[in-house]
């Protein structure tokens, strides 16, 4: 065969040569490092962890120890509530019987809070409006004594342990109240109105439904004392003890 004829088909079966050698190397993957790509760690930000914890130039990935965020209780907050109650009212000089009172109550309260690792320790203001009323006859005198309490408020310290979300504690502090009087009997009738204070005291659980909205249940036990009352029935030293029980919810701004 010519040499002239020869040269070209050796240079075309070359290209080939050279050419299928290439195309698969080409087309082949190009080997994945497993460092591609971003996810999102447990506390909210960017972890560049291998997606496939396949190891980086040799060397091994340990992803972080996860970063877990605990409820945070400190800060103002403001909140509602609604209840009911029950108790005495105490006319003293008529009978050693009580004027049993009871009702619903609702209202609004907002305070602070300090936290110490687990430990909470704040102040709060509340304000309820309160149903709590009841009569009650007394045959020696011939007379009857109606007692309502329609509003009650408190400003009280509270001491607390957190478990994460869930918080138990304590409360104390002054209460103040106002008691109307309705008397009927052989000297006529009357109605008085006084303003009395006391303490106040009880306990409570409360539970973070989101970071920023807690719903709570708590018992009070409010002790105020006597306030004179002139009344139809002739002066009246009367007080009241009233337990409360009420759920609110809670917006916190932390």
């Amino acid at each position: 065969m010519n040499d002239r004829r020869i040269a070209p088909l050796a240079r075309a079966a070359a290209f080939v040569l050279v050419a299928g050698a290439a195309v698969p190397a080409a087309l082949a993957e190009v080997p994945y490092d497993g460092w591609r790509g971003q996810r999102a760690s447990y506390a909210g930000g960017v972890d560049r962890r291998p997606l496939d914890n396949s190891p980086r130039n040799g060397v091994a990935y340990n992803p972080p120890s996860p970063v877990y965020a605990r409820e945070r209780w400190a800060g103002f907050y403001v909140g509602a509530h609604l209840g009911g109650g029950w108790g005495n009212a105490r006319p003293k000089g008529l009978s050693t019987d009580p004027v049993s009172i009871d009702g619903f109550l609702g209202g609004v309260h907002g305070g602070y809070n300090l936290q110490f690792g687990q430990v909470v320790v704040g102040a709060e203001l509340d304000a309820s409006w309160s149903g709590n009323d009841g009569m009650r006859f007394y045959a020696g005198p011939g007379a009857a004594v109606g007692a309502n309490m329609d509003w009650m408020g408190s400003m009280r310290g509270r001491l607390g342990y957190a478990w994460d979300s869930f918080l138990v504690y304590g409360t104390a502090g002054l209460a103040v109240s106002s008691l109307g009087v309705d008397t009927a009997g052989p000297g006529g009738f009357s109605s008085t109105r006084e303003r009395m204070s006391g303490l106040v005291y009880g306990a409570g659980v409360e539970m973070k439904l989101t970071p920023q909205v807690s719903a709570r249940f708590e018992a009070l036990r409010y002790n105020f004392q006597d306030q004179t009352h002139d009344t139809s029935a002739g002066a009246l030293n009367i007080g009241a003890d009233v337990t409360t029980v009420r759920a609110g919810i809670n917006w916190h701004f932390n």
